[in-house]
């Protein structure tokens, strides 16, 4: 028995446990916090992350924040290979931001309701029309100057092969008219694979690209605007067990 696993996997878990205690002032700021109540429930959210990833033992460098324009918001779209990647993105993008997220999260009690009225536009996969809707509540958010993420491969792949990048967030972005801003996140997928329930604490690598404007694209530009962003993640993206230093810009 690995007593290092065993206790970063009880960490880990024991935040989840207790984030449905964490969701009631989040859903409390984001409702009656006023005009910025989302986004002072977003800065809770963000807090939680930290414990989150604190738990997993896990260490990460991140690189390529100077890409960053401050003041400037994005749609950020990331490769995404465990549930640890958006607690990872919260912790180290510099501002805060929504996610796109599946209906699943937003059902399950009390946490679905917090995160959704600190801003999170929950989809079904499989309902276009349903996501067509929904997604307005995003291109709101964007346009109004708020960030936005999204992971374009819809849900976390099982291995280092990449899934087929889908389109729903670039046509997001060139209907907001905001920069892409794409992120790398490599090692996780070893750290907490998909179906796996087991923590190995490891080492992570954060890489954020230079943003890919979109101001004066039209919907006719979709695709060649797909490969672009494709292609930024792919080339930031590690394969296997990463360490530090693996890394050298």
């Amino acid at each position: 028995m690995d007593l290092n696993k065993v206790y970063h996997t009880l960490m880990t878990y024991g935040t989840v446990a207790w984030s449905e205690m964490v969701a009631v002032p989040i859903w409390a700021v984001s409702k009656l916090g006023g005009q910025d109540g989302p986004e002072k429930g977003r800065r809770i959210i963000r807090w939680w992350s930290r414990q989150f990833i604190a738990g997993t033992g896990m260490t990460y460098e991140v690189f390529g924040l100077e890409n960053i324009e401050p003041g400037q918001n994005y749609l950020i779209m990331s490769s995404h290979r465990s549930h640890l990647d958006g607690p990872l993105l919260n912790v180290t993008t510099p501002f805060t931001f929504s996610f796109v997220i599946k209906q699943a999260i937003a059902d399950v009690p009390v946490w679905g309701n917090a995160v959704t009225s600190a801003g999170y536009v929950p989809i079904i996969r499989e309902d276009r029309s349903q996501s067509k809707k929904k997604l307005k509540g995003a291109l709101e958010q964007l346009k109004s100057g708020n960030s936005m993420l999204v992971f374009p491969e819809g849900k976390r792949a099982p291995t280092d092969e990449f899934l087929p990048f889908k389109k729903g967030g670039i046509v997001l972005a060139i209907q907001a008219q905001v920069p892409i801003l794409p992120v790398a996140i490599s090692g996780t997928g070893y750290i907490l694979p998909r179906k796996v329930h087991v923590v190995t604490p490891g080492h992570a690598i954060i890489r954020y690209g230079k943003p890919i404007p979109t101001k004066g694209l039209t919907y006719e530009d979709r695709n060649d605007l797909l490969k672009q962003v494709e292609t930024a993640i792919k080339s930031m993206y590690i394969p296997g067990r990463v360490h530090p230093g693996d890394y050298k810009p």
